[in-house]
Parts: C-alpha cells; sequence; structure tokens
C-alpha cells in the first residue's frame, strides 16, 4: 500500500514496501520551504509505522512488551524504539495531484478539515489491521 502525507514542512511518499535497510518507504518529495533534509531523503529505522495527528514515525515493536501486545502503537512501544519521524499531518492522500496542492497552501491547521475526506480514504483503506501501519490511540493526537 502506498500513500501521500502531507506535513507541515514536507510532502512524503509512505509505503509499506521495503527500502535498501529493510524499513518500509517514507520518502520526502517535496518540500514546502528550504530544510535541512533534502528532496529524496528517506526516514530511517525501525519495521513499523505510527500514524498520528503529531507525525508519521518509523518505530521498531518492543520484544519485552510482545507478549502482552502484538500490535503495538509508537505510544506503548517507548520512546527508546522511535526512530526517524515526520513533522505534524496537514492531510493523507492516495492521489499525488491532491497532496501537491494541499502542500501549496499557506493557510493550513494540523489535520486540515479541508482534506479530511482524503485523509479519511486513506484511514479506512488502512484499516485496524495492517501489519505495518498503527494508528496511535491516545487522544488528542489520534485520528480514531
Amino acid at each position: 500500500m502506498e500513500f501521500y502525507a502531507v506535513t507541515t514542512t514536507s510532502l512524503y511518499r509512505v509505503s509499506d514496501g521495503k527500502g535498501k535497510d529493510g524499513s518500509p518507504i517514507i520518502e520526502r518529495i517535496k518540500v514546502r520551504k528550504s530544510s535541512f533534509l533534502p528532496v529524496g531523503c528517506r526516514l530511517a529505522g525501525g519495521n513499523l509505522i505510527g500514524i498520528a495527528r503529531t507525525r508519521i514515525i518509523l518505530y521498531e515493536r518492543d520484544y519485552l512488551k510482545i507478549a502482552t501486545k502484538s500490535r503495538q502503537t509508537s505510544e506503548d512501544a517507548g520512546p527508546n524504539n522511535w526512530r526517524d519521524q515526520t513533522a505534524p499531518i496537514i492531510g493523507l492522500f492516495f492521489r499525488i495531484q491532491e497532496a501537491e496542492e494541499c502542500l501549496g497552501f499557506e493557510d493550513w491547521r494540523v489535520c486540515d478539515e479541508r482534506w479530511q475526506k482524503q485523509t479519511e480514504e486513506v484511514l479506512e483503506a488502512i484499516g485496524d489491521s495492517h501489519q505495518v501501519f498503527i494508528f496511535s490511540k491516545y487522544d488528542p493526537i489520534s485520528f480514531r
């Protein structure tokens, strides 16, 4: 599965496919303004992608806790298992044209209501049992 995430700083391609390092793919494909991370840069480390209003984060399952929870959110795994992460999310999209349009707006908000329909489409397609994409379950950062 692949989708696009617009954050407060960038546009990312997000995929459950594996990169050269074995991590799922979160690749910066456009930036809103200049940034210290270049276009083409991939976030690295981790085998799961956590999705929350505040960020998309690569993380590793905490194997000490796995006996009690097989599908750990990034919060359950804990900050020691977090790797690279994005800025806060404005919207999630299947169509790159819509993501690019969103990136071009200046008056956006985190989880902007203008792109709620597209974001919900992506969240519904991912579902609650995806093997790589896992939603945060904690308010106020949860999408669900």
